[in-house]
Parts: structure tokens; sequence; C-alpha cells
């Protein structure tokens, strides 16, 4: 299976609507939502999608949000949030959260995705996968990442443009990047 991970819309409609059309064009089943999701209007565009998000520390949930979130068939963020898919268990976080550094010492737990830095990265500790996929707004490269659950490969994606290479790690060059879990 393969799922998307995005973070950071900051209220950003359609750079979120390109980056949900980038993943599902990729092959993504289910699509994950980091945090800083900033509005309706991105939530809007998250609705007909398999999708599951957290709150990051810019969002005010509301109860008129929660209504809104309800009518439009979202699931609400009850955290922590852990999900089993293809039997790898995920954690989903925005990075600001107090029980956000010991979460990849969480027994059997397989990958945490997270936000709020703006940067994408993958990093490893205590087996457990950390994912960041960068932000969709507030930088000058928007980016997303596609992880094949099946194969632990991890690919970053550069929202808006034409090429079809992956973004190398620190996003300088263009290169095509098969990460696997060692």
């Amino acid at each position: 299976m393969i799922v998307g991970i995005m973070s950071d819309s900051h209220g950003d409609a359609k750079m979120t609507a390109a980056a949900i059309e980038l993943m599902e064009a990729h092959g993504a089943e289910k699509i994950f939502h980091c945090g800083d999701i900033c509005g309706d209007r991105v939530l809007a565009e998250m609705a007909g999608h398999d999708c599951v998000f957290t709150w990051g520390n810019c969002d005010e949930p509301t109860t008129t949000l929660r209504s809104f979130i309800e009518t439009i068939g979202l699931p609400w963020p009850n955290r922590p949030i852990r999900i089993v898919l293809d039997g790898k268990r995920i954690a989903l976080y925005h990075g600001h959260e107090a029980d956000f550094a010991s979460a990849p010492d969480e027994p059997g737990l397989d990958y945490v995705f997270y936000g709020h830095t703006h940067k994408h990265a993958d990093d490893r500790r205590n087996g457990c996968r950390l994912i960041n996929p960068g932000a969709l707004k507030y930088v000058s490269a928007p980016t997303i990442a596609l992880l094949d659950l099946k194969t632990d490969t991890l690919r970053f994606y550069q929202v808006g443009v034409e090429e079809k290479e992956h973004l190398s790690p620190n996003g300088r060059r263009p290169l095509m990047r098969h990460s696997h879990r060692k």
C-alpha cells in the first residue's frame, strides 16, 4: 500500500488540492496530513479522499469546525493518532506536541509522520522511521512524501513542478531516491 504524506498547508487550499492530485497520481491509497491545516477550505479539499489528519500549533479546532468536518465526512482527529495499515503501526503528529519526542520509543511503532519544521526529513530511531514530508506553504519548494509500506520505499516530490524526479534529502537537487529501512 502506498500512502501520501503532507503537512503545513496554512490555509492554501489550491496547493493542498495539487498535493492530493500528485499523491493519488502516484498511487497513494491513503493520505496523511500532519497539521497546520488552517481553515475549512483545506479540509474541503481533503473531503472525498481517504484522509487522516491531526491538528498543528496554528490550528484552532472549534465546535463549528467540528460540525463542518462531520458534514464533509472526515474523521475528527482524536489524539494520540495511531493507525495500522498493511501490518505497520503508524503514529501521526504535527511535531509540537509534548509526547512527540518520545513517540519513536513506543514499542512496536514502525513509523512516525510529522510536520511543523517545514523541512522534509527521513530519520530512524529505535527501529522507528520518522518522516517529515516538508510543507505546502511558506517554503520555496513545497513538498510531499510517498511511502510504499510493503517495500519501505520513500520518495519526496516537489508540488507544482513538471519534472518527475524526486528530491534529494537536502532538497538541493533533484534525484531518484529509493530509501529502504535497514
